[in-house]
């Protein structure tokens, strides 16, 4: 630690206090101006469990504490407004504005951030922005980026490793892509094996470490060990799962050998980057902060930084003010055909058994005329479908949210799974959905969830956020819709797939008629 604040540090540190102040002023009038923005970053947070981003809520508090740690450097600085920043607070503060209407949330949350950490360069200037480059550029890994895209690297990976260690090992190994057979007992490494469960929160954690521990090419090597340490893991993971079963170790339970391994690999990643980043940091020295200051800071008049903060501020709350006007620009819902939908019935077997459009328990706001929701069953398969006309897609995702209430009966709180995109056939044409599913006490749900806009139908989420906007304020609010279908709880994945495919094929065609007709009317 370094040693006590000079006296004239001591007066600087003092005159941090005003520009501080206004600095976390203009950061909570943000978080409440963006509030809705900032509760979907920590519902996707708290969504998955901790594993996947719980980490997260651990940035804020970080980046606070290593602003704090910052605070001898700080002192030797004089604050000074920088202008020219507000060009580029401006650029962010757009880009929430189109990632809002686009409908895309770690756009918008990815914008957010940008805008603290622009407002903060803006009010302090400079010379303390590149003082506090790396506090303010942690606050970027509380976002809740998805690892999926590296899912058929990481599956792939992982199988070709632990194959190779098992035929190290004596073990005869068959391997087809990310499957292989190990002595008549067949293994394929799924997504939850592939380790992307705590990507994330190493490579923050061994970032953070990097940082505090090490300079130089201490710190490069040590983030590309963190990066290393991850994959490892989980092929050792994997191969003590499978070397577990071979060697007929007596069991702990259904699957049980996977949450065993899984929970003590990540501790042990973990612990083994708080002993590398040891190992790697460098030797004591005295940074100089203790040395006396060569030149007092000059104190700025109150003004110029309650100027800047509102300056700042102004920028910041411009945009929900814009999206606030488009909303109400916005014209009523449009109806849906509702008399025609229910018309729609026995098409392969499937019959309408009950409309719960008015006893929806989902409030919204979207309005009962601009919904359709109705049981169908057809043999010992129920079907739900869902309708309904949108502005705003986080409108349709709150009421999807309340609705697994009528779909998970048993009144268990569903754990939901990650959606992913696939692409199903009906007939001569293939529709792209988004496949959500959701396990309560009695089975899993599975959902199909897809977009009607401008004459077509896919699962393009950004695009049909946007012509929702578009086609509200151009009077063709009738062509904008999400569509859901979602079974009853299922025994498995494949079940539900089967009714929800089967549904597709009979019923859909006629639907669309109808809603084609509605659009043209």
């Amino acid at each position: 630690m370094a040693g006590p604040v000079t006296a004239d540090g001591a007066a600087s540190s003092a005159g941090w206090w005003l520009p501080a102040t206004i600095v976390l002023a203009v950061a909570l009038g943000t978080g409440v101006a963006f509030f809705e923005t900032l509760e979907a970053m920590v519902s996707t947070w708290s969504k998955y469990g901790y594993f996947y981003y719980g980490h997260c809520f651990l940035v804020f508090p970080l980046s606070l504490w290593l602003i704090w740690d910052k605070r001898r450097q700080l002192a030797r600085i004089t604050p000074d407004p920088e202008y020219r920043v507000l060009a580029l607070l401006l650029t962010a503060g757009s880009a929430w504005l189109l990632a809002y209407l686009a409908d895309v949330p770690i756009a918008q949350q990815a914008a957010l951030i940008a805008c603290l950490v622009l407002a903060a360069w803006l009010m302090l200037g400079t010379q303390a922005a590149r003082t506090l480059a790396f506090p303010l550029g942690f606050l970027f890994f509380a976002l809740p980026v998805s690892t999926d895209a590296l899912l058929p690297f990481l599956m792939q990976f992982t199988a070709d490793a632990t194959v190779m260690l098992l035929r190290i090992s004596g073990f005869h190994v068959v391997q087809e892509g990310a499957g292989f057979l190990v002595e008549g007992r067949s293994w394929i490494v799924v997504e939850l094996c592939s380790g992307n469960l705590y990507l994330a929160v190493i490579i923050t954690a061994g970032i953070l470490f990097s940082y505090l521990m090490a300079k130089g090419w201490r710190r490069l090597l040590f983030m590309g060990c963190t990066l290393i340490i991850p994959l490892l893991s989980n092929v050792i993971r994997t191969y003590l799962i499978v070397v577990t079963v071979q060697l007929d170790v007596p069991q702990l339970g259904s699957l049980r050998e996977h949450e065993i391994f899984a929970e003590f690999g990540f501790w042990l990643v973990v612990a083994g980057l708080f002993l590398l980043g040891f190992l790697f940091r460098d030797p004591p020295q005295n940074n100089g902060e203790s040395a006396p200051l060569s030149d007092t800071p000059v104190q700025m008049q109150a003004g110029a930084f309650i100027a800047a903060g509102l300056t700042a501020l102004s920028a910041v709350l411009l945009w929900p003010g814009i999206a606030y006007a488009i909303e109400r620009m916005q014209p009523e819902y449009s109806p849906l055909p509702r008399s025609a939908l229910l018309a729609v019935d026995g098409a392969g077997g499937w019959r309408g058994l009950i409309d719960l459009t008015d006893n929806s328990p989902a409030s919204s706001g979207i309005p009962v005329a601009a919904k359709f929701h109705r049981l169908y069953g057809r043999e010992q398969r129920l079907v739900f479908l869902y309708l309904c006309r949108y502005r705003q897609l986080n409108h349709y995702a709150a009421e999807m949210q309340q609705l697994q209430q009528v779909m998970t009966p048993d009144g268990s709180v569903p754990q939901t799974s990650r959606p992913t995109h696939r692409r199903i056939t009906l007939g001569e044409r293939s529709l792209g959905v988004i496949q959500n599913q959701w396990h309560g006490r009695r089975g899993l749900v599975l959902s199909w969830t897809w977009y009607r806009y401008a004459g077509q139908s896919d699962a393009k989420r950004p695009l049909a956020q946007l012509w929702g906007f578009w086609s509200g304020l151009t009077q063709r609010g009738q062509d904008a819709m999400a569509i859901v279908l979602s079974t009853d709880q299922v025994e498995n994945q494949a079940a539900g797939e089967q009714a929800l495919l089967s549904f597709a094929e009979s019923m859909l065609p006629k639907i669309e008629v109808v809603l084609q007709q509605s659009a043209l009317d």
